[in-house]
């Protein structure tokens, strides 16, 4: 019987990374009350001889003696909040606790939380309430001067006949990046701060898109869930790995380019394909496999890195 192919796809749609890790609840819960008779619990502080509960936003460990010395609890400090009385949490991702708060608050909408701070998400952007980046906001009705996006070769037509540059230069009104097709990934990538019309960008300087910060992106199969491999060749429809890339749309709201062949290390079962479509508000950047022994459990990744 002839097995069909496994066909996985895997897109990031976003402008912002700006991913940071979440705590994770284990599901585990501790015991406050003291082993001890005659030792204060978790929370407790001891007070003319008695237990006695810490102040809102403090925390004490159990075990000091009822019967001995006045014990004092310890304030939790800004970022961190009173969790069950015996220590001090820090906040989830997107909200904020100023000293000795029993609850952190989320940032509200139209800002987002950076170092137990809520900063104003810029002009033309915006956030749900609890965000640690912000969004382009939507824009109904219009269209912004900013609505445009080009892709070209850093040094123009000014080549050799028959040499290319890999990398790629997309720039719209809101962001911009270096787009290696000999690799797949970012080599700059970032917002763009200053307005440019899409008259002013046609003559602007290529450090508009080379000063961003810089970036990178991996590409990697999963088989069985420990095994990873990872992308190894970037080729073109003819299997050329110079200028492997192959134009597919192109015009003022759409730009969008292939990379149609991605072998895979000590994958010779696995083949795959790198899209990346630009607009001018966001990007889409898709990585597509095909197991061709129809491999069942398998997992496909993009991992965006930078500054």
């Amino acid at each position: 019987m002839k097995r069909s192919p496994l066909i996985l796809t895997l897109s990031v749609l976003s402008l912002l990374a700006g991913c940071s890790d979440k705590l994770e609840d284990s599901g585990d819960t501790q015991d406050t009350q003291s082993p001890n008779p005659g030792e204060c619990a978790a929370g407790e502080r001891v007070a003319d001889n008695e237990c006695v509960p810490c102040e809102a936003g403090s925390v004490n460990a159990a075990g000091d003696l009822e019967a001995g010395e006045n014990t004092e609890c310890d304030p939790c400090e800004a970022g961190t909040f009173a969790a069950d009385g015996e220590a001090c949490e820090p906040c989830e991702p997107g909200t904020t606790a100023e000293d000795q708060a029993e609850a952190c608050e989320p940032c509200p909408e139209g800002s987002y939380e950076l170092e137990n701070e809520c900063v104003e998400c810029p002009e033309d952007f915006t956030s749900e309430a609890g965000a640690t980046s912000c969004t382009l906001a939507a824009a109904s009705g219009y269209l912004d001067i900013r609505d445009y996006g080009y892709l070209f070769w850093p040094g123009n037509h000014w080549v050799s006949w028959g040499s290319y540059f890999n990398v790629q230069h997309v720039q719209t009104g809101f962001y911009g990046m270096a787009f290696d097709v000999g690799s797949g990934s970012f080599d700059h990538f970032g917002l763009i701060a200053d307005e440019h019309s899409a008259t002013e960008a046609l003559s602007s300087d290529n450090a508009v898109v080379t000063d961003l910060p810089t970036a990178s992106i991996q590409y990697a199969l999963v088989k069985n869930g420990n095994e990873h491999r990872g992308a190894q060749q970037f080729l073109g429809y003819e299997g050329q790995s110079t200028n492997p890339s192959g134009l597919i749309d192109m015009g003022r709201y759409m730009q969008r380019v292939e990379i149609p062949q991605v072998t895979y290390a000590d994958s010779e079962g696995y083949s795959g394909a790198i899209q990346l479509a630009a607009m001018p508000r966001h990007f889409v950047l898709t990585h597509r496999v095909i197991s061709n022994s129809g491999a069942t459990d398998l997992t496909v990744s993009i991992e965006i890195e930078g500054d």
